[in-house]
């Protein structure tokens, strides 16, 4: 009788088990990456290094490189880093909060522990951008806040601090000043024109809590342009 109840305990364990493990993507594009409640020791290098997307055998490029830091001839390298170069409306690459996000990036330290994910909400009106702020709120409590600039740009700063992570959302403003759009007339295919649609671009980053001063100063390019403190120590 003992046995039995056992047997059927282990065979329950090892559906949860292997349910889980079905939830992650093994690769990036075979499904959105659920960021939620995101684990911190996934495997970032088989996550990319097996995908075609990563080998640009699809329509998303992905760029992978070391940053160094230190004195001029001197520098060490101090973390990799995944940027997406490209974009595809055909793959919501993650989900987060309820959000589809169609841009993704990662920084590992480097023996490839995973520090930040960075995940873009590619166009979102106001409305929207307020809906997942007051939802964030109504989760995890009042956030930290600061306006910040880049270049001439400026844009909110928004911080939750969680017991093992850090999550921040930037909802940065793109009138379409600077976009020339085009669109095939449908009666005789020339193209013409297209009109201009403002929107917001959602950058969310999430950090394991311990990598946080460490990571901050050595990421400048790709989408963690908007990846900053908020507050000066």
């Amino acid at each position: 009788m003992c046995i039995s109840k056992f047997t059927k305990n282990l065979v329950f364990f090892a559906c949860i088990l292997l349910a889980s493990c079905q939830g992650e993507p093994k690769i990036i594009g075979d499904s959105p990456l659920k960021l939620d409640n995101i684990d911190f020791n996934f495997n970032v290098v088989k996550f990319y290094d097996d995908s075609a997307l990563f080998n640009g055998k699809k329509d998303i490029i992905i760029r992978k490189e070391v940053e160094e830091d230190g004195d001029w001839g001197a520098e060490k390298p101090v973390n990799i880093q995944y940027h997406q170069v490209s974009y595809s409306s055909d793959h919501i690459l993650a989900k987060f909060e309820g959000l589809s996000c169609y841009g993704l990036n990662m920084v590992t330290t480097m023996d490839n522990k995973l520090m930040v994910i960075s995940a873009v909400v590619s166009e979102m009106s106001k409305d929207e951008s307020d809906d997942f702020i007051a939802a964030m709120t109504k989760k995890y409590g009042k956030s930290q806040k600061r306006e910040n600039t880049f270049i001439e740009l400026k844009y909110p700063i928004y911080r939750w601090e969680l017991k093992d992570r850090v999550l921040q959302y930037s909802p940065v403003f793109n009138d379409e000043s600077n976009t020339i759009k085009l669109e095939a007339d449908g009666n005789d295919g020339k193209l013409k024109a297209g009109k201009p649609n403002p929107h917001y671009k959602g950058y969310i980053y999430i950090t394991k809590k311990q990598y946080e001063k460490q990571v901050f100063g050595t990421l400048h390019s790709g989408d963690f342009v908007f990846y900053d403190r908020i507050s000066e120590e």
